[in-house]
């Protein structure tokens, strides 16, 4: 039994030697690197004349996805929260920002009741309606 614990205390031993060490990063760092990757985000995926956002955006610029051309509702739900990060941090800049995406994802994506995307009622109702009974299990 001494045998094993040698063992195992040899194998954590190299491990910590052979692991490097933990590189700190400074706060104000991962705010700049939060912000680039919202910028990116905003000029990549913002779709033209809308407060929404585009599924999947190409190299070329090609926005696609979702349903007519918007993102289904759980990718918003991420631009929500990083959205609502960002008006924490600045509140002047993106609360404005902010609300006009509420809004616009309160007309989109509500209908008496959640959708999974913006648009139509009536093509988003029966693509939800298909899902939900394609995904129903049978009993």
């Amino acid at each position: 039994m001494a045998r094993a614990y040698q063992l195992v205390w040899f194998f954590v031993f190299t491990c910590w030697l052979i692991t490097p060490p933990a590189i700190a990063v400074e706060a104000d760092d991962l705010l700049d690197w939060g912000r680039e990757v919202a910028s990116e985000i905003e000029s990549t995926l913002r779709i033209n004349r809308s407060s929404l956002y585009a599924e999947t955006a190409t190299l070329s610029g090609n926005q696609t996805g979702g349903i007519y051309g918007s993102s289904f509702v759980w990718p918003a739900n991420t631009q929500f929260r990083m959205l609502n990060s960002l008006t924490q941090l600045d509140p002047t800049t993106y609360e404005p920002v902010l609300r006009a995406y509420s809004d616009q994802l309160r007309r989109e994506y509500w209908s008496n009741g959640y959708r999974s995307g913006a648009g139509p009622s009536d093509f988003t109702t029966t693509m939800d309606t298909w899902w939900y009974r394609w995904r129903k299990p049978t009993s």
